[in-house]
């Protein structure tokens, strides 16, 4: 199952582009549901006809048993897919740039850290049995499940395999999506997973808004029923600990460390570097030097000081979770919150 591992630190703050680093990522409903709704894009929903939908499924059949899927499953899934065009509209969609004190509002609102802290102290057992098995801090993972799908409440409405064979039959990033269709065979030919299994338009699914070759690398049935369904908190959680666990997470570094630094209203986009085992975040300095030019008299103002300093390795691991560092920071910063 290791064909799908991502390399350990794969993502580095210099490969991230500037100064948008406060868009998000569009695999979270979650997100998209407190955030913005996804934009209609260029791409026109279309309708395959019949013949085009039979050649698309023959050809998906060919490859899924070239590549070592049963010949009787392979039949079982391309049979069963379903064709859904509405989807195509949400191909180009990006949330909108989002302040990042205007995103921190939204993700440690009141309401949510509350909630946060309710399923902590409630799942204190799990989480303590996935702390000793992964050595992944559990206050993180409560923080993930609580961005990623607001503890499984906007975990998506559409089939997954209906989702990524749309996009599939209409060439859309194609290779990428027969890859995560590979992925779904080769569970379903393992028996660990259901096809009738919903997710994201995009086939992100569950708690994590894992997608599925992210789940054929790191899926645990952790409460042991023979699936590895991520709506279920059990399996959710162990999962997530697994793959930050595989990527190199270090136990007991999972918060922000310290706090320094005014950056009044400077902080739609945020920058990192990295110095000596921590990362430090900065505002963006082209956010800066606009401010400063509207707003000359707050030129005395300290605003190049790191706003967050934090674990470099915990940080780059949940940078490889999505990349973006409002993101990462919201999520160090409510693991923190979280424990507190």
């Amino acid at each position: 199952m290791g064909v799908f591992n991502v390399q350990v630190f794969a993502i580095k703050i210099s490969d991230i582009p500037v100064p948008k680093l406060c868009r998000q990522g569009y695999n979270s409903e979650a997100q998209n549901a407190t955030q913005v709704k996804p934009k209609k894009t260029k791409l026109s929903p279309q309708v395959l006809t019949s013949k085009q939908m039979s050649k698309q499924k023959k050809l998906l059949y060919g490859y899924l048993v070239k590549q070592g899927i049963h010949k009787s499953n392979a039949k079982i899934i391309t049979k069963s897919l379903k064709y859904n065009p509405d989807i195509l509209k949400y191909t180009s969609s990006q949330p909108e740039s989002m302040l990042y004190k205007d995103y921190k509002k939204i993700i440690i609102s009141k309401e949510r850290l509350s909630a946060a802290r309710k399923f902590y102290r409630q799942n204190k057992k799990l989480l303590a049995q996935i702390e000793v098995e992964y050595r992944v801090d559990s206050s993180v993972l409560v923080a993930l499940v609580a961005l990623e799908s607001y503890f499984g409440k906007y975990t998506g409405k559409y089939r997954v395999i209906d989702s990524l064979f749309t996009f599939y039959a209409s060439n859309y990033r194609r290779s990428f999506f027969r890859n995560q269709l590979k992925a779904v065979a080769t569970l379903f030919d393992e028996g660990v997973f259901d096809l009738a299994t919903k997710g994201s338009w995009a086939g992100a699914m569950g708690m994590v808004q894992f997608i599925p070759s992210t789940l054929f690398a790191y899926g645990v049935d952790f409460n042991g029923d023979g699936l590895i369904d991520l709506t279920t908190k059990e399996d959710a959680l162990a999962s997530a600990a697994n793959y930050l666990s595989s990527i190199g997470w270090e136990f007991g570094k999972a918060h922000i460390e310290s706090k320094a630094g005014k950056y009044g209203q400077v902080d739609s986009c945020l920058v990192g570097s990295q110095e000596h085992g921590k990362i430090y975040v900065y505002p963006d300095r082209q956010e800066i030097d606009e401010y400063l030019q509207k707003n000359p008299r707050s030129q005395k103002i300290s605003l190049r000081k790191p706003i967050y300093v934090t674990n470099a390795k915990n940080y780059l691991a949940i940078l490889d979770w999505n990349r973006s560092l409002v993101f990462a920071t919201t999520i160090m910063e409510l693991a923190k919150e979280i424990r507190n």
